[in-house]
């Protein structure tokens, strides 16, 4: 009510992907946070993007640790591994969440290439500049995460072509109409523009005039 933290949000338009940072170096966002967050992207049709935790050392530890947190949402995306950084206030590299490059990269991407216009995929997404992925994954790792609903963050222009990525609906046991976020992503487009091109109508009395007007 007070409209502070996420809820300083409402009321702004075209919001494609919202990422809430961690509080602290060392303070990560807990499940609660998540929970609330993707419940108001729900309500807005937006996606959130989600940083791998700390904890995640590899591609085991994701899937493992993906299962333990129980976090399943079809408006939300996370990819993995962490990136690497120049740390500019300590001089030295770093290991920082995705979060953040991951939503430059996904509204960046959709400059380039409507969003009507192709599906997003592995291709299309790279980490340019000094960051760098924590570490290699091997082919088997890739695949394994992808499974799981987790999304390979890449350090260069991917090998594999039109990899599709995925939602955090579950992976391959997820539900299948919003398990890719490509599809996702159009559907709240579509939404969001019917929603917008319609409000001029809230404030009309019901009747046939405007049900011709709104066809």
């Amino acid at each position: 009510t007070q409209r502070t933290g996420l809820f300083a949000l409402d009321g702004l338009d075209d919001i494609a992907y919202l990422y809430v940072p961690p509080l602290s170096r060392t303070h990560e966002i807990g499940v609660s946070t998540l929970l609330i967050a993707a419940k108001f992207c729900h309500e807005r049709r937006i996606i959130l993007v989600v940083d791998p935790l700390k904890a995640w050392r590899s591609a085991t530890d994701a899937v493992k640790g993906l299962r333990e947190l129980q976090f399943h949402s079809e408006e939300a995306v996370m990819f993995y591994p962490r990136i690497q950084a120049m740390d500019r206030h300590r001089g030295r590299i770093e290991t920082f969440g995705n979060g953040g490059a991951v939503a430059g990269m996904l509204a960046s991407a959709e400059e380039d290439l409507p969003v009507w216009s192709a599906p997003r995929s592995t291709t299309e997404l790279w980490l340019r500049g000094s960051a760098r992925p924590e570490h290699s994954l091997t082919e088997t790792d890739r695949l394994r995460l992808e499974a799981h609903g987790i999304n390979v963050l890449n350090g260069t222009r991917p090998v594999r072509p039109n990899v599709p990525l995925r939602t955090l609906t579950g992976g391959a046991h997820g539900a299948a109409d919003w398990g890719w976020l490509a599809t996702r992503r159009l559907a709240f487009f579509i939404e969001n523009n019917v929603e917008r091109g319609t409000r001029c109508v809230l404030g009309c009395a019901r009747g046939r005039t405007v049900w011709l007007e709104l066809a």
